[in-house]
């Protein structure tokens, strides 16, 4: 299991802890875009908005671990598909992109 593997599974078990119901990280992955944007991806089951503007700070200090860059929920409408941590272009940085809530 690598540190990605880890951290992933230890982020599922604290949130699942926290929630007091099953969140599944199903793929976490490294990606690299044309834009430049470039990071890391937990894609998430099981995560609302509401969690996430509650558990910012949480989320933030646990996904530290993914590598340096700025933290950042993909939303779907109410729902999170991805926890991301990268080094983001003008277009998709965090509180610009409609779909990409900062979590600082």
């Amino acid at each position: 299991m690598n540190d990605l593997e880890r951290l992933a599974r230890r982020l599922e078990g604290n949130l699942s802890r926290l929630l007091g119901r099953r969140i599944v990280i199903p793929v976490a992955e490294a990606y690299a875009r044309r834009c430049g944007c470039r990071g890391h991806a937990l894609y998430v089951r099981g995560l609302t908005r509401e969690d996430v503007e509650v558990l910012a700070d949480v989320l933030a200090e646990e996904l530290k671990g993914l590598g340096e860059g700025e933290p950042a929920a993909e939303l779907d409408r109410d729902l999170v598909r991805a926890l991301r941590v990268g080094r983001w272009c003008e277009r998709h940085r965090p509180g610009r992109h409609p779909a990409l809530m900062p979590l600082r």
